[in-house]
């Protein structure tokens, strides 16, 4: 087998080529660009053929670069995750016929698709998304790109990856299997040492089962204290607003699952804040009321430490939903200046609809250091009371 060089993209939007023995080439530079997931495309991927095709979820683009370094904005897929290249006969992971496994990171799953859904695909690209969008598949016809869908479930991909079939070669594996065979009396002793272990393992497990017994306890107490009319009223009040990290879906949000995010985190160079802001974006999401018809909401941002003056840019994959998640296409813009968000949409019947509001993290890197250096941001929608929800941006 040959050397190869690795390659390397970086959330700080550096491209890089690493050699064997661990020389380092920056070879390409995106300003304000987080890159991950890349893929060396085939030379019969059409234009991009034989470019590094690579992520970035923050602004949904596939983007392609270069052996000379330059970025061409590619493709764009809300949330685009990584790239991968679908083999042109795919392995199945032992005995269970699946060759692409991806996971579900608010699930806590990894979703498997079987090879058989990627016969005839050889050679095209899959790319998931990590705003619950599913996989788009992009194919070159000869002239031109085909881009589709090619999986709609609802969740954030982060991580993965197609069954290597360079890996299924077990016969190395019993030969020192066989060779040990021979000396059964430490085998003995190490059969019987994990078996005290596992049973101790498992002592846990009924006590998490038992966990599970308030749970039930308490959808009963729900159950008797929606009976009456008062009680929904304070639970979408709970959920009115709220500040997620991304990956976070609509349905999360009105189930009340989604997680919280009370902080970004930031680093200083030269007095500066660096571009290395983490998590890269973020999102407000609010409940709101609206009567059928058109209708506008305004989402400002306050910093109420006093102590620095850069807002959040909001960035593509922000949306409006129906009560049911369905999204109704809205317009959204932002003021330049104040940076407050107008929401614009027609609501095809009076009731509950979610915005959905995606920040860009890394809007403050190149502002001066904040003194002290904790500030705190509120995001609210006018006229809708209880909305408010704050962030703070922590110095590492």
């Amino acid at each position: 087998m040959g050397s190869f060089d690795m390659i390397v993209t970086c959330d700080n939007g550096i491209a890089a080529r690493i050699n064997p023995v661990g020389a380092v080439n920056e070879f390409a530079y995106q300003p304000n660009t987080a890159l991950e997931g890349p893929l060396v495309a085939p030379l019969s991927f059409g234009p991009f053929g034989g470019q590094i095709l690579a992520t970035s979820d923050d602004a949904g683009k596939v983007w392609a670069i270069s052996n000379t370094g330059t970025f061409t904005a590619a493709f764009s897929w809300a949330g685009a995750e990584s790239v991968h290249l679908i083999p042109d006969v795919p392995c199945p992971f032992a005995t269970t016929g699946k060759a692409f496994f991806s996971a579900l990171q608010q699930q806590n799953q990894v979703v498997a698709f079987p090879a058989t859904d990627f016969l005839g695909f050889g050679g095209d690209i899959i790319v998931p998304s990590e705003q619950g969008l599913g996989i788009t598949k992009i194919h070159w016809n000869g002239s031109s790109y085909d881009q589709m869908t090619f999986d709609t479930a609802g969740g954030g991909y982060e991580g993965s990856a197609f069954v290597d079939c360079s890996i299924p070669s077990p016969t190395p594996t019993p030969t020192p299997s066989a060779t040990f065979t021979p000396t059964p009396t430490p085998t003995a002793t190490a059969t019987f040492t994990p078996t005290p272990t596992a049973t101790a393992t498992f002592t846990p497990t009924p006590t998490a089962t038992a966990t599970f017994t308030p749970t039930p306890t308490a959808t009963a107490t729900a159950t008797a204290t929606s009976t009456p009319t008062p009680t929904p009223t304070p639970t979408p009040m709970g959920q009115l607003s709220k500040i997620t990290p991304t990956g976070t879906t609509c349905n999360q949000f009105v189930n009340g699952t989604a997680d919280t995010l009370a902080a970004l985190n930031y680093s200083v160079s030269g007095g500066t804040i660096k571009n290395n802001v983490t998590p890269g974006v973020f999102f407000y999401w609010v409940s709101v009321t609206a009567p059928a018809g058109n209708n506008s909401f305004t989402i400002t941002q306050t910093i109420t430490t006093g102590n620095f003056n850069t807002l959040f840019n909001f960035t593509s994959g922000s949306n409006v939903f129906s009560s049911n998640c369905n999204s109704v296409s809205p317009t959204i813009t932002q003021n330049p200046t104040t940076k407050a968000v107008t929401v614009m949409f027609n609501a095809p019947v009076a009731g509950t609809y979610i915005i959905s509001i995606k920040y860009d993290s890394k809007s403050v890197a190149g502002a001066t250091a904040p003194n002290p250096t904790t500030v705190h941001y509120d995001f609210a929608t006018t006229g809708v009371p209880g909305s408010t929800s704050g962030l703070d941006l922590v110095k590492n």
